[in-house]
C-alpha cells in the first residue's frame, strides 16, 4: 500500500512524505521531498 502527503506547503515549496507498506501494516519505504511547483507551459 503506497500513501503520501503534504507535509507543509511555504510561499515556494511543498514538503512532502511518503510510505510504502505491506497488506500487514510492515514498513517497507518511506521518502521525503521538496517540491517547488510550477505553472505548466500553456497547450499542454
Amino acid at each position: 500500500l503506497g500513501r503520501g502527503e503534504c507535509v507543509r506547503r511555504g510561499r515556494a515549496a511543498l514538503f512532502t512524505r511518503g510510505e510504502l507498506t505491506r497488506e500487514d501494516g510492515t514498513l517497507l519505504a518511506q521518502a521525503t521531498a521538496s517540491c517547488i511547483p510550477r505553472a505548466l507551459p500553456s497547450g499542454t
